[in-house]
């Protein structure tokens, strides 16, 4: 028989307990959180890329039946079982031209989202929830565009 000495004894009674006790419970870390930036664009009808710049509203909200989308209207965040994440406002807009005519584009950003679903919707006003894979949002930096948002 070998005979095992001082510090080599310590080791071998520690992997003798190890070995008899199963492999070591592991938690799971927590998932983290991310933030949703982005824009709402709705487009500003009746002002055409030739209009002098007079004619360019001054500030950005909807008119008519967008009229419910404006600086301080409410931005929702779901999973994708329909359970509220976090919500937001909308921040005041910037008219910018584009080539389809002017439009409105109304910034955000909605913190503290939970990561872990696999689908996340978001929903403008009372407007239709737009739907988003995970891999969607991961791959565009979680920063994305509603655009056009018209009539739903």
């Amino acid at each position: 028989m070998t005979k095992v000495r001082g510090g080599h004894a310590m080791l071998l009674g520690v992997l003798a307990v190890a070995a008899c006790s199963g492999p070591p419970e592991v938690s799971a870390p927590p998932a983290g959180v991310v933030t949703l930036s982005g824009s709402v664009v709705i487009p500003i009808p009746g002002v055409d890329l030739g209009s002098p710049p007079s004619s360019v509203p001054a500030s950005c909200a909807g008119s008519g039946s967008l009229a419910d989308i404006h600086e301080g209207t409410e931005l929702v965040v779901r999973d994708g079982a329909g359970t509220i994440l976090e919500s937001g406002v909308l921040g005041p807009g910037e008219v910018v031209r584009g080539d389809e005519g002017l439009s409105c584009w109304l910034g955000f950003q909605v913190s503290d989202i939970p990561l872990g679903a696999n689908f996340y919707t978001v929903q403008v006003a009372e407007r239709a929830v737009r739907i988003y894979s995970a891999d969607e949002l991961n791959a565009d930096d979680w920063d994305i565009v509603i655009a056009p948002l018209g009539e739903d």
